[in-house]
């Protein structure tokens, strides 16, 4: 799983700006991409088009979690097994475990939405 902070505006609705710039972005590329509910509200399925590492054209799913607060977007991404477990009881868990975990605290900086929020490990 591949975690990720991103500024946004205080107004609200970037996760679905988000969301269609990753559609698009998938789509361009030749994959797929289906909105659909999940855990944490509307998340993304995908499958892209990769080169496998014996150099054959080759397909990867992956799943995208978008959570808004104020200020901020938490986005996840996962890949390969846990991107196909939708339903939570199998190479997910430990992901959707750690997910359900993750604390922001975005600070009062001021950053252009989008921006990455640097990520620290708390102390102890």
């Amino acid at each position: 799983m591949q975690v990720e902070v991103k500024a946004a505006p205080q107004s609200g609705g970037f996760a679905a700006e988000v969301r269609d710039d990753i559609i698009e972005e998938t789509l361009s590329a030749g994959g797929s991409a289906e909105r659909t509910k999940g855990p944490y509200g509307t998340e993304l399925r995908r499958v892209v088009p990769v080169e496998s590492p014996d150099g054959e054209d080759a397909f990867a799913p992956l799943r995208d979690w978008l959570v808004e607060g104020p200020r901020w977007l938490l986005v996840a991404r996962m890949m390969g097994e846990a991107a196909i477990d939708v339903v939570g009881d199998g190479a997910s868990r430990p992901f959707d475990e750690a997910f359900r975990n993750l604390i922001v605290r975005r600070g009062e900086e001021p950053m252009a939405p989008g921006q990455t929020v640097p990520l620290k490990v708390p102390e102890g």
